[in-house]
């Protein structure tokens, strides 16, 4: 037969147990704690990440962004640059372009024909030479071209050096007046003869007007005075002007 504990070592042993049990349950709930304010830490942790990364991408696009706006005004830069490359080169082509003219002009003054003609050729040479041509290359390019048997029929060589040269508005007309005295003017197309004109002294200026209706020289005219005459277009070979429509107290 088994014996029995005293009440009182029973009772001991029962206290005993429940601070066991006491102390057993403060310890799981001490761990609870700290493991609930570990995972408080880790979402803590885990918001900082997310909100880095967040930082981060939006750093990442504005690099981003920023480089775009570099490279397009890095294109720009280089666009312009080619623009202004590509302005200086036709800028330079027609000053050749003009240089050569007033060369070709200067030379036609001097009746340097061959050579005039090589200046002309040479504005064939290349396409981008080609398409600064305009009227004042036709026109030289007549002037080089006319044929001297159309001047011999009526004995109208020039005389004299060429002073100064017009083309018609409408391009249909072509006139120069030389230091001689005498203004001639044909037909761009050539279609008739050229034809003189005494103006009587030598001649500064020729123009034509804009549709073509009126031909005007200027030059010394008697006792010193400067005079305007004008022609009506079309004009007989030897007409006398149909008016002065100006005087000018200086040469032109």
């Amino acid at each position: 037969m088994r014996a029995r504990l005293p009440r009182e070592v029973k009772l001991t042993l029962q206290r005993a147990l429940a601070r066991l049990d006491a102390e057993v349950a403060r310890d799981e709930a001490v761990k609870l704690k700290v493991q609930e304010e570990e995972a408080k830490k880790a979402a803590l942790f885990a918001k900082d990440q997310e909100e880095l990364a967040k930082k981060e991408a939006i750093s990442a696009r504005n690099d981003a962004l920023e480089a775009q706006k570099i490279a397009a005004a890095e294109r720009d830069k280089a666009e312009i640059a080619r623009d202004d490359a590509v302005a200086a080169q036709k800028e330079a082509q027609r000053s050749s372009y003009a240089f050569e003219i007033g060369l070709a002009s200067e030379e036609l003054q001097r009746n340097a024909f061959d050579r005039v003609e090589k200046i002309l050729e040479s504005q064939a040479e290349t396409e981008a030479k080609a398409k600064l041509r305009n009227w004042e290359w036709g026109y030289l390019n007549s002037l080089v071209n006319l044929d001297a048997k159309a001047f011999d029929e009526r004995g109208h060589l020039p005389r004299g050096r060429v002073e100064s040269t017009a083309v018609s508005g409408d391009g249909q007309w072509i006139a120069s007046g030389t230091r001689a005295g005498e203004v001639y003017v044909w037909r761009f197309d050539r279609s008739e003869q050229p034809i003189r004109l005494a103006y009587g002294a030598s001649v500064s200026a020729v123009a034509i007007n804009k549709d073509g209706s009126m031909l005007y020289a200027a030059g010394s005219g008697e006792s010193g005075s400067h005079v305007v005459k004008a022609w009506s277009l079309p004009v007989q070979d030897g007409a006398n002007p149909d008016r002065e429509v100006a005087t000018h107290s200086a040469p032109i």
